[in-house]
């Protein structure tokens, strides 16, 4: 057991880097910053390439840290001090687009293969309690502690660490006192990013570096962060050291039940630590509630003074025409483009449901969540399991899918609802590993490592089956058509909600939850029913989704794919249904990638452009890509836009 509790606590030492890094952001700028993984892999990856052109250790580390703090303050200059004042969801969507930049970038330059690392720390093996234990991870626990404590000590005495304080608290009493906002939140930007880079540096011998690596580890830091309210050192610290040593001793500890995987148990503890959190709360993290106080930026408010008088949102007949030309535009298309194409364009149709769904809760409820896409695998592996073991009928087993999303999207609602907008974000993404680890990991549920087969759809004696890869038809046109009506009827169902009393509930809730409140509209029922619907609509993507690949995998519902969903959305407008649309085009290896596949090695720079497309889509178009595309068509023609935009 103590070798256990040894590598456990390297591997909180990470956590709590990580963690640290996270809440000095937070404390300053409002930032969950996703991308705190990526500074950690921009030091260790500066450090390899200074190593191998004959770099002495000692400044290559220096190098590395540097580099990792370059970067970091360079990202909060560039990108993040011009969404200051922007809604929390489009900072958390420039978040996102850093860290898959960055991510691209290092696989761009050094490959994705794990890389071997000279160590830095001493390695000597110690022997306590009669057991021999790697010093390293020793070392590394005890650097991150005094790491710690230090920065504890230079927030408390330090004039930047006193100003830092009073950022957080009252950006305008700083700048009275002679202090710069943006000098302090850049120190602070800076100091996180150092403090990551240099604990990646130290951490990369212990396990094969890559640029995914660290990335992974931000959720259980995460995690960490909100126990300590996204502000407090000494609780997060602690709790990242906890996880840590937990999940070592759960390895050791593994019951070997065949239905609860070790691993899945082991991911399944930072969900556990912040259930616990969130219930010990008696108030959100955040004052004002979900976006309660900046909204989602192309969703025009449905209060006014009053807020009972909230007015319908016409549709506008241009939006009705232009999705009518859509649609029959995509069927002709099915039948026409060839194989690669036509599944590409498949693949778009699912990925535009998938967004859908968060046009519901993020854009209509104001809830940040990740966790759409795992609710769709929710769906897509119970279509597997009991389309095969009870013998329905591919609708039926489809209804208990979706119906399952339904039930495990308010379970993860009801946490959720407790806490504020960035919290939210971090709740359903501590959610989504935890459905991934717990439900998809397990053997029971998703069966081999390629997952469950799914049976094809049929109407009547019409078998509508995507087909068998690389026979002649496929995917199958008849297919293509069922999923396209499928689509079509959720995105004219999401655009007309807005139109019905649901829907402008929603909205109000949304965007004055205390006004709506003091009317005697019950907010949390609301919320339960608006992400019960948003899970809805992603256990029909998952259904989908399961259909055109003719099994469920778990592959297909990681949680980095729930990340993507949430930053294609944001991309295309994450308050009206064409947004989704848009996103779903721009998906990976959707119809947009898979055209240009034709004329360049798209896949190589596919996540480095992604990555800089949704920073600068974020900074130039709060209202995305479909809300700029209105916004001209209206000018063209010299009129306002309406609000809603005929969805």
């Amino acid at each position: 057991m103590v070798l256990y509790l040894v590598l456990g606590l390297g591997l909180g030492a990470v956590y709590a880097a990580l963690a640290l890094g996270l809440v000095m952001v937070h404390k300053v700028s409002g930032v969950v910053n996703v991308a705190q993984g990526a500074m950690a892999s921009v030091g260790a990856y500066s450090y390899v390439a200074l190593t191998e052109r004959g770099l002495a250790t000692l400044p290559a580390v220096v190098g590395g840290v540097a580099a990792a703090t370059a970067v970091g303050t360079a990202a909060f200059l560039a990108v993040f001090r011009p969404l200051a004042r922007r809604p929390v969801l489009t900072r958390v969507v420039a978040a996102v687009g850093l860290a898959a930049a960055v991510q691209g970038a290092l696989t761009v330059g050094f490959g994705s293969a794990n890389r071997a690392v000279a160590g830095v720390l001493p390695a000597t093996p110690l022997h306590l309690g009669g057991v021999t234990v790697p010093g390293d991870r020793l070392a590394l626990a005890a650097t991150v502690v005094v790491l710690a404590l230090g920065l504890g000590a230079a927030y408390r005495f330090s004039a930047l660490g006193v100003a830092s304080r009073a950022l957080a608290d009252d950006p305008r009493a700083v700048a009275l006192a002679g202090w710069s906002p943006t000098a302090v939140a850049a120190g602070n930007w800076a100091a996180a990013s150092a403090v990551t880079g240099f604990v990646g540096i130290l951490a990369a011998p212990i396990a094969a570096l890559n640029p995914l690596g660290y990335s992974l580890l931000v959720v259980p830091a995460l995690a960490a962060a909100v126990v300590g309210g996204l502000a407090a050192f000494v609780p997060t610290v602690a709790t990242a050291f906890a996880l840590g040593v937990g999940q070592a001793a759960l390895l050791r500890l593994d019951p070997g039940w065949s239905w609860l995987p070790g691993a899945g148990l082991r991911q399944g503890l930072p969900l556990l630590v912040v259930l616990v959190a969130v219930a010990a709360r008696r108030r959100p993290l955040e004052g004002g509630g979900p976006l309660a106080e900046a909204g989602v930026g192309d969703v025009a408010s449905p209060v006014v003074p009053g807020v009972g008088r909230i007015r319908a949102v016409p549709a506008a007949a241009t939006g009705i025409a232009a999705g009518i030309a859509a649609g029959i535009a995509a069927g002709m298309a099915l039948g026409v483009l060839g194989g690669d194409l036509r599944l590409g364009l498949l693949t778009s149709l699912v990925a535009t449901a998938a967004c859908l769904s968060v046009v519901i809760v993020t854009g209509y409820l104001g809830l940040v969540s990740v966790a759409q896409v795992a609710l769709a695998g929710v769906a897509a592996f119970v279509l597997a399991r009991v389309g095969s073991a009870q013998g329905l009928g591919f609708a039926a087993a489809a209804a208990a899918g979706v119906a399952a999303a339904v039930v495990v999207g308010v379970t993860v609602a009801l946490p959720a609802l407790r806490v504020g907008t960035t919290a939210t974000f971090a709740v359903t993404l501590v959610a989504a590993v935890a459905i991934e680890e717990l439900v998809f990991a397990n053997p029971a549920v998703s069966g081999a490592l390629g997952g469950r087969a799914v049976a094809g759809p049929r109407v009547g004696p019409w078998d509508l089956a995507v087909g068998a890869p690389g026979s002649g038809g496929f995917p199958r046109p008849a297919f293509g058509w069922l999923a396209l009506v499928v689509v079509a009827a959720l995105a004219a169902g999401v655009a007309e909600l807005r139109n019905r009393p649901l829907g402008r509930r929603l909205l109000a809730v949304r965007s004055a939850p205390r006004a709506v409140a003091s009317l005697g509209i019950g907010v949390t029922t609301t919320r339960l029913v608006g992400f019960a619907a948003g899970a809805a609509v992603a256990g029909v993507a998952g259904v989908l989704g399961a259909a055109l690949a003719q099994r469920a995998s778990p592959a297909d519902f990681g949680v980095f794919l729930g990340i993507t969903v949430l930053a294609l959305t944001v991309v295309g407008g994450v308050g009206r249904a064409w947004g989704a649309v848009v996103g779903g085009l721009l998906a990976s290896a959707g119809l947009v990638v898979a055209t240009l596949a034709r004329v360049a090695d798209v896949a190589r720079w596919h996540l480095l452009a992604s990555g800089l497309v949704v920073m600068v889509v974020a900074a130039a178009l709060p209202e995305g890509v479909a809300g700029a595309l209105a916004r001209a068509w209206y000018r063209g023609r010299g009129s306002r836009p309406r609000p809603g935009g005929g969805g």
